[in-house]
């Protein structure tokens, strides 16, 4: 699964150079896009842990 660590990894990761290669301007803008979206997804499962967790605790009467 992914986490900070994973995210900084996408962060910080630099491609080569070359003549023929990607725009790197278009690729940063990418990356930093899809870094976006999973940090949300990350949230998003955060919360959906900390209320299954919850609604265990109802089920069992605590």
């Amino acid at each position: 699964m992914l986490n900070n660590k994973s995210i900084n990894e996408i962060i910080k990761k630099k491609f080569a150079n070359t003549i023929n290669g990607y725009d790197p301007e278009e690729v940063d803008s990418f990356l930093d896009e899809i870094v976006d979206d999973i940090k949300k997804y990350l949230d998003t499962i955060n919360q959906l842990e900390e209320e299954n967790k919850n609604l265990k605790k109802l089920l069992k009467g605590e």
